[in-house]
């Protein structure tokens, strides 16, 4: 299951517990346990190993990351701050300083109010890293593109 980027998804005394429970079941019912007696137990004693990126930014960070985008924190109040777009606030996220880490759901919050998500071309490397966005890339090579098909 490691091999194939599965982790338990609960203690691992419990996987040990059944396995033990599958090698004795033999000796108690005189049979083996079928595959489809195990699988289904076994298969949700393991989920799929989140292959994303978390990216661990600072809000002086995420300051930085907004300007480039026209984006921008203001007004910080009572350990929040204000997430505006342009002059116009979408919205406001939890601010416990500018040395402190953005939550991952406050960086979900921040891009999809300002519509810097993946859908508008901002995947995390555009967004993070200030990669070019896809369609910049195909404008680029849309005409030698073309000129490939026509051969």
């Amino acid at each position: 299951m490691l091999e194939n980027g599965y982790v338990p998804s609960v203690d691992i005394q419990v996987v040990e517990d059944f396995t033990v429970e599958i090698a004795e079941f033999h000796s108690k019912n005189n049979r083996h346990m079928r595959i489809d007696e195990i699988s289904p137990k076994f298969k949700s004693m393991f989920r799929k190993k989140d292959a994303r990126i978390y990216y661990v930014i600072t809000f002086n960070e995420l300051q930085g990351i907004l300007s480039n985008h026209g984006c921008s924190l203001r007004n910080p109040h009572r350990n929040y701050i204000d997430v505006y777009n342009g002059e116009n606030k979408v919205s406001q996220i939890g601010f416990p300083g500018w040395k402190n880490e953005v939550t991952r759901n406050a960086i979900s919050t921040v891009r999809k109010t300002t519509g810097l998500t993946a859908d508008n071309g901002y995947d995390a490397q555009v967004f993070f890293k200030d990669a070019d966005p896809l369609n910049i890339l195909i404008g680029e090579y849309e005409e030698p593109l073309r000129r490939l098909a026509d051969r």
